[in-house]
């Protein structure tokens, strides 16, 4: 390709236009003289989209990358670009580029959260110096950031790292999001030191308050199963109207702040109609025209709910379990499904 038609492609993608030629093949071979302004306002558009931007623009010319720099973007990538490159001499600038970028690739991995592969990847981050103090750094300036970088510092451990973490570590018992729990995976990576012992420990005990104060304890006694602390259950199920299926999904959770939420969506449809959801925190959505109800009378709104959509009974019964997940066993169990009149 020659400059024009790579310049010419970059300003489509900044318009938001289709590209004529893949847009990976115009960012890896930039000519040095590309027009700065175009290629980054370009690459600009990238700047949250960390896997591609790790992949796809490790080749840049320096004054792209220190065009890149100068933009005023409110991304924490971009934060954390600018932290991990900040040097001025040409070569040692790409240097650090492509090593921001491959921070961002290990970050940004497909790899299971508690792998060994993921683990071994928040411990290099967390001890090569530069990227450290970049992340470090990052977090210190950003109100919200992503959970692996936290990982990170979690995983270092050191009075800088802790320093950065303190302000996203409020322990709310009360906030509808899950802080929490998404906290408590941050144990994963965390180095054993006196502050994040005392920590977890704190998270632990705000958890427990919170499931053996939650209004999911009451369904213990609906079910027939007394009050077990916690009790915790997901119900898939789904109903027949000829061809045509619903499928429902029930969760109950003594652990969570949004502890009840009932989903219900005709099948292969991604149209707003067809779909009614609701919870304990009180997010409702209601295309289907059903309403919504207390967890004590979610049998009987179940059986309104067939009846409105005129669902085929199997067996005497209207809808049909398709998965249970819980952590009671055997009897206790089986009254979840008994309790909702699913047929197994």
């Amino acid at each position: 390709m020659s400059k024009r038609e790579i310049e010419e492609d970059l300003q489509r993608f900044a318009r938001g236009e289709r590209v004529l030629v893949d847009l990976q093949e115009s960012l890896r071979a930039l000519p040095a003289d590309i027009d700065v302004e175009i290629a980054v306002n370009a690459i600009t558009k990238l700047i949250d989209n960390t896997l591609y931007l790790g992949r796809h623009c490790t080749q840049l010319p320096p004054a792209v990358i220190r065009g890149v720099l100068a933009r005023n973007h409110p991304s924490t990538t971009h934060i954390f670009l600018k932290l991990a490159v900040d040097e001025e001499d040409d070569r040692e600038l790409v240097t650090r580029w492509q090593r921001a970028l491959a921070a961002l690739r290990d970050l940004d991995t497909t790899y299971a959260w508690g792998s060994k592969q993921y683990r071994a990847k928040i411990r290099g981050l967390a001890t090569d110096p530069h990227v450290l103090a970049a992340i470090q750094g990052t977090v210190a300036n950003s109100s919200r950031v992503e959970l692996h970088m936290l990982a990170v510092l979690a995983a270092d451990g050191s009075e800088a790292s802790v320093d950065a973490l303190i302000p996203h570590l409020d322990v709310d018992t009360t906030s509808v999001a899950p802080r929490l729990e998404i906290l408590t995976k941050l144990r994963t990576h965390a180095a054993r030191t006196p502050f994040l012992d005392a920590l977890f420990c704190e998270i632990d005990s705000a958890l427990a308050n919170r499931s053996a104060t939650s209004p999911a304890l009451a369904v213990g006694p609906l079910l027939g199963i007394g009050a077990p602390d916690p009790l915790w259950f997901t119900v898939s199920f789904i109903g027949k109207q000829g061809d045509y299926a619903f499928n429902g999904n029930l969760t109950v959770d003594s652990r969570k702040v949004c502890w009840y939420s009932v989903a219900l969506i005709g099948d292969s449809s991604t149209t707003a109609r067809n779909y009614t959801a609701f919870n304990s925190s009180g997010e409702v959505t209601d295309s289907l025209g059903l309403g919504t109800c207390e967890i004590a009378e979610l049998p009987a709104w179940l059986e309104r709910s067939a009846i409105k959509l005129k669902l085929v009974a199997r067996r005497g019964r209207l809808w049909r379990v398709g998965r249970v997940r819980t952590h009671l066993r055997g009897a206790h169990r089986d009254r979840i499904t008994a309790w909702l009149a699913l047929d197994a």
